[in-house]
């Protein structure tokens, strides 16, 4: 009987148990060199909480973060609301527009140097790109977000390249983290492959083979409460939805409130009068105050003496309670927004320049500084090694890196000037690079402020003595002096003065 292939088949309960304990995470070693406890966890961490579910397809449960255990409903519309969505789009936007590069791990090796040049042009020729990346961020969000490839062989000049074809995101919630830490996927009864049953229905768990056609993202991992069994798989990511989900959900309830207050009392309240003990004079008058709401009509019925048993008061309504409830929904706008971005929606955005994404300095660019840098770790650890596999085998995958920590073009220009005005000496073409801008040659137009440094139609650098300039002029031999004349007889007429200009 011929034994499965694991590359291809679905591991055995003691493959999963022995990933459980970690033992598969840490490489083979000779027995008696094994690391520290064996290289397993004190706890497997399945274990490590007051109630144990899933047994039979050993996984987590659905109830992950405090969106999806409350409410699924609310877990989805909680993604309808644009303040969220602007908050997400203002954290992610300047992460898929940073430029990026390949960092090989031994850039003394011609061979990793080239392979990582190589990966580059691959990597370029992925469809929208920078929705990839996007696809991948929302793990941010759910905890959890993957992305599926399929590929293609394409001949470039003499060589075969594997590139990525197309790609689909895979929605977090759609995701089933097993205890292993093995990935599987939601999937209906009409799939025809391997499938297990979970708490959320089938799931198909990928084998290592298709796993790599697979991009998984997670946010950071948190342990739940040991009494909190149900939020347990949330070690695997805990996303900004579960953190931000009791704030937007009292905000929505200001929401309806405010909406309700404005439906009842937007008019004021209104006071009917009718006959007294007359039902037939209370239905007529409730059916007046009703139908004016639809025609805007208002019809009471009065004697030759213009006597009437109804009337109509309206009071008006004080605009404290709206106001507050306006308040209170602006608040948590404001702490939603902050929460997610890491800057406030009152504060004023001070671009800087280096990285060409208009970041704000020491506020929101910390957040894409976080969620660039955890992306690159995901990209290299789980992307470069299948493109390198069949693209540049033998050669060790290079690093993927998101250009982060370039130099602020602001401020490195502000300190230029400044040593500048000091007489300090300033390398032209270290700043022409920070900022971006290309040296220009000896027979380009450019706009300078500079002098020249040679005379051009009838000019001269200063500096340079001309004859015209009698300031400028060499000294001359002084005159001869004139006799000594008598004093004059009559007073002098006062003469000016003669100044320096004169």
């Amino acid at each position: 009987m011929n034994e499965p292939n694991p590359f291809t088949s679905q591991p055995t309960t003691a493959d999963l148990e022995a990933r459980e304990s970690g033992a598969g995470r840490v490489p083979t070693a000779p027995p008696g060199e094994l690391p520290a406890g064996g290289g397993k966890y004190p706890v497997p961490h399945h274990l490590s909480k007051v109630g144990l579910v899933n047994q039979t397809s050993r996984t987590y449960r659905y109830t992950f973060d405090e969106a999806v255990r409350h409410s699924r409903q609310n877990a989805v519309a909680i993604l309808r609301d644009l303040v969220i969505r602007n908050a997400l789009m203002t954290r992610w936007t300047p992460v898929v527009q940073l430029s990026w590069s390949l960092i090989p791990s031994d850039p003394t090796d011609n061979a990793q140097v080239e392979g990582a040049a190589k990966l580059t042009k691959v990597i370029e020729r992925t469809p929208k790109l920078q929705d990839f990346f996007q696809a991948l961020l929302w793990g941010e969000w759910f905890g959890r977000q993957g992305v599926s490839q399929t590929f293609e062989w394409v001949q470039v000049f003499d060589e075969q390249w594997l590139v990525v074809r197309d790609f689909k995101p895979i929605n977090g919630d759609s995701l089933i983290a097993r205890w292993s830490g093995d990935w599987g996927q939601l999937v209906n009864g009409q799939y025809d492959g391997d499938k297990e049953a979970t708490d959320r229905g089938y799931a198909h768990f990928y084998t290592p083979e298709e796993r790599e056609a697979v991009v998984v993202h997670t946010a950071p991992g948190e342990d739940s409460d040991f009494y909190d069994y149900e939020l347990a798989g949330q070690i695997k990511g805990s996303g900004l939805r579960g953190h931000v989900y009791w704030t937007w959900w009292f905000r929505a309830n200001f929401q309806a409130l405010l909406a309700d207050f404005s439906e009842r009392f937007s008019q004021g309240i209104w006071i009917g009068w009718y006959e007294y003990e007359n039902a037939e004079s209370k239905q007529e008058m409730e059916n007046t105050l009703a139908g004016y709401k639809n025609n805007r009509h208002l019809l009471f019925p009065r004697d030759q003496d213009g006597k009437t048993a109804y009337g109509l008061e309206v009071k008006e309504v004080g605009t404290a309670n709206p106001q507050f409830i306006r308040d209170a929904i602006r608040e948590m706008d404001e702490l939603l927004h902050s929460y997610i971005t890491g800057r406030s929606l009152n504060e004023v955005d001070v671009p800087v320049g280096g990285d060409g994404a208009g970041l704000v300095e020491d506020r929101i660019s910390r957040q894409v500084k976080f969620s660039g840098k955890r992306l690159s770790e995901t990209l290299t650890a789980e992307w470069l090694p299948v493109l390198a596999k069949y693209n540049t085998p033998g050669v060790p995958p290079p690093r993927f890196v998101f250009n982060i920590d370039a130099p602020n073009a602001g401020e490195v220009l502000g300190y230029a000037r400044a040593i500048h005005e000091l007489g300090g000496p300033i390398d032209l073409d270290h700043l022409y690079e920070v900022a971006g801008l290309p040296v220009p040659a000896a027979d380009s137009m450019v706009a300078s402020k500079l002098q020249p440094m040679s005379p051009m139609m009838d000019q001269a650098p200063p500096g340079v003595p001309v004859a015209a300039d009698p300031q400028q002029a060499p000294p001359q031999p002084a005159p001869p002096q004139p006799s000594p004349q008598p004093a004059p007889t009559t007073p002098p007429v006062d003469q000016p003065q003669p100044t320096l200009l004169g």
